[in-house]
């Protein structure tokens, strides 16, 4: 009788516990996401790698630094000679050096590669973080719905352990009810503190996706209606070769490196200097 009582009620528990609608103040998943992409330091951090690659886009197709020179050349030490003497005279030159044709045409490409290649670990970064909150958040429903069905079972074993205690003072009930529900309070116990050790630790996730300093506790999350889920695995396959910021990162990198390649090869041939 003591069992079927426990799984009753654990039932009843469960589904009272589904049953409940979502608060208005409940933390919603898609607030958490807009959230951690407007404030996680991976997101800002590649964004700033980014614009970088961009700029040196033209730095790299620009010509090298002009090269402006100034001298004098005096008769003695002993006065300034310029204009008495044919041996004193200023000199002044300009110079430029200007590449053999192609290195500046390949050198732009590579920087434009690469700056696509920054482009896509943007992107990249973006679904991590969205993965690792949507993680974090599922994380912290669990944790939640898991206290509740533990408090709910406690408030239930609390009462199985007085009546017990009860039938076997008054001489009616055995020792063994006794023992096993009290080793089920404290089974309970014991649940409960690791399931606020996992809804900590997801809180603190999804804090740092955020870029939150908040340090109360975090709002009930809403239950999220289920989604549907229809694609085979070929689908998701050429979906995943055809819209992977990491491949597209890759590949970025590899025409980068293919026209620095192409010109180291033309570093054989000399530059020109103009002066």
């Amino acid at each position: 009788m003591t069992r079927l009582t426990r799984s009753l009620g654990l039932a009843w528990v469960v589904g009272m516990l589904l049953a409940f609608p979502a608060n208005a103040q409940d933390l919603a998943l898609n607030d958490l996401i807009e959230l951690a992409l407007k404030n996680n330091p991976d997101i800002r951090v590649a964004e700033a790698r980014a614009a970088a690659a961009e700029q040196r886009i033209s730095q790299e197709a620009s010509l090298a630094d002009p090269m402006l020179s100034a001298g004098y050349q005096n008769e003695g030490f002993k006065k300034y000679t310029y204009g008495d003497s044919q041996d004193a005279w200023w000199m002044f030159s300009l110079s430029q050096t200007l590449p053999f044709p192609g290195k500046r045409g390949l050198q732009r490409e590579s920087a434009r590669y690469e700056a696509e290649s920054a482009r896509a670990a943007v992107e990249g970064r973006r679904r991590e973080v969205v993965g690792r909150v949507s993680q974090a958040y599922y994380d912290v429903m669990l944790a939640t719905k898991e206290l509740d069905i533990i408090e709910a079972r406690q408030s239930l074993a609390a009462r199985l352990e007085e009546a017990a205690l009860a039938r076997y003072a008054a001489g009616t009930g055995m020792q063994g009810d006794v023992i096993m529900a009290q080793a089920e309070k404290y089974m309970l116990m014991g649940s409960q503190a690791m399931a606020h050790a996992r809804r900590d630790s997801a809180e603190a996730m999804l804090k740092r996706e955020t870029g939150s300093q908040d340090l109360n506790p975090l709002p009930r999350p809403a239950m999220a209606p289920p989604t549907p889920f229809s694609y085979t695995l070929d689908e998701l396959i050429k979906r995943a070769l055809a819209g992977a910021p990491e491949l597209a990162e890759r590949r970025e990198m590899i025409s980068a490196s293919e026209k620095r390649l192409a010109r180291a090869r033309k570093e054989a041939w000399p530059d020109i200097t103009i002066m």
